[in-house]
């Protein structure tokens, strides 16, 4: 276990920035931030905590990571805040809405009308994507952080893109032997998008997105995750730890009875969709949290107070109850214009909460 060292805000004193890297559309609201004077580099607290050795504050999932969403794939192209055509040629349009949401495919301009017809889609060529180019704008990150790649349209996503979240969820029953011929091929197209990260981008955390529910419920039934989506979900699992790279699913919907094959197939940390969870996630915690971490997104917009001191306090709130027991990561993304920088307020309550503090 790593000794405690007391916060002390000289750690506050910044005398340098993280690389701002331009095509990448996690900029917004992004990771670009001021670097930290901290006891030790992130990189570090990021092993304390997967290994439960005692990290030194709260991991944050965006700032602690060198977090990579280059937009040079066409799926994260797609998927930013302006939209695009995935690698399939699914167009995905931004919600003039919610500018904090990102883009979702347009309805109804989906590329199969039934999971039978698979085998007329036109599989991308990851080899043509700029890979080689990234690498030399990417290899500015800076090494006391590690590099995390957010990885757009998992296993059920991909099947929702491409045809529309009625049609994905029956093929399961009314096509099961396409359906499956489906994920077999797609397996090979994500661990082969897999490879070229590790090799281009020095991959080191791999943030999966698959979302398996809504704010209600679960997507479909436990029988369906295990016989059509785990064993390929358990094979990038282990193709990551055996090339010494963490998986973290990101996750959305109540899906907390599916966090035990998370669990079963080697999941490093489950991201999920706080506010769809929170009422079931003391209870999911109590019985999981040995055998997996957690990271908890939240978003600092709309439903929080508007006031300064009422958010410091919500803040504070947060990491009083799920940052003191070690066992999650907790990500803010604020979409306001405040008067104080929530970053290195956030920073300060995650030391705090853990080590306490030499000069409060």
């Amino acid at each position: 276990m790593m000794k405690k060292i007391l916060f002390d805000k000289k750690e506050l004193i910044s005398a340098e920035n993280y690389p701002l890297m331009m095509n990448d559309y996690m900029t917004k609201p992004g990771c670009y931030t001021a670097k930290l004077n901290t006891p030790v580099t992130p990189r570090e607290n990021w092993e304390l905590f997967w290994n439960r050795k005692g990290p030194l504050w709260v991991p944050d999932g965006t700032y602690d990571f060198n977090y990579m969403c280059p937009l040079f794939h066409p799926d994260i192209q797609a998927n930013s805040f302006s939209g695009g055509y995935d690698s399939f040629g699914v167009k995905w349009v931004p919600n003039p809405s919610y500018d904090s949401i990102p883009a979702f495919p347009e309805h109804g301009a989906y590329r199969l009308k039934s999971i039978s017809d698979w085998r007329e889609l036109r599989w991308p060529d990851v080899d043509s994507w700029g890979w080689e180019q990234a690498a030399e704008e990417y290899s500015v990150q800076d090494p006391s952080r590690p590099n995390a790649v957010f990885y757009v349209c998992g296993l059920f996503e991909r099947m929702i893109s491409l045809l529309g979240y009625e049609n994905a969820a029956v093929s399961f029953y009314m096509d099961p032997q396409s359906t499956h011929a489906f994920i077999d091929r797609l397996l090979e197209h994500n661990l082969n998008v897999f490879e070229h990260f590790q090799k281009y981008l020095k991959m080191e955390l791999m943030l999966f997105s698959d979302d398996w529910g809504t704010q209600l419920h679960t997507t479909f039934s436990k029988k369906i995750l295990e016989e059509f989506i785990m064993p390929h979900y358990a094979a990038l699992v282990k193709w990551c730890h055996d090339r010494g790279i963490r998986f973290m699913h990101h996750c959305c919907g109540e899906v907390t009875s599916f966090v035990p094959y998370m669990i079963d197939a080697g999941t490093d940390s489950w991201e999920m969709n706080f506010e769809a969870v929170e009422p079931y996630l003391d209870e999911c915690v109590e019985k999981y949290g040995d055998k997996i971490l957690f990271d908890a997104y939240i978003g600092l917009v709309k439903k929080l107070p508007a006031e300064r001191e009422a958010l410091k306090e919500s803040i504070r709130c947060y990491y009083d109850k799920y940052g003191a027991g070690e066992k999650f990561s907790l990500t803010f993304y604020d979409y306001n214009d405040w008067d104080f920088d929530t970053r290195s307020f956030c920073y300060q309550e995650a030391r705090k909460v853990i080590c306490g503090a030499a000069n409060p």
